[in-house]
């Protein structure tokens, strides 16, 4: 079964994203997720749960916050005269 994202269908090309059928992006999801895993039982030990849950919120706060910056300045300088979308 051959699965299609949007903007895929949209192309008139014929091209794909990357983003579909991209067997590759699901085992680097996997490894990710076992290193976290492998990594966290390193750690934890170290610092203890309540530290070690503290650090994560931090991080994924501030990781968070810079993607929202990064996307926001990719939209609003990425604009031309009409307010386009280049």
């Amino acid at each position: 079964m051959k699965v299609t994202c949007l903007s895929c269908q949209a192309r008139e090309n014929g091209g794909h994203c990357g983003l579909c059928n991209n067997r590759s992006l699901l085992a680097q999801l996997v490894f990710e997720v076992v290193a976290v895993l492998l990594l966290t039982r390193l750690v934890e030990p170290v610092y203890g749960s309540k530290e070690f849950l503290k650090f994560l919120f931090i991080v994924d706060l501030s990781v968070n916050a810079c993607v929202l910056a990064g996307a926001y300045l990719v939209f609003a300088l990425g604009q031309d005269a009409e307010g386009d979308i280049l």
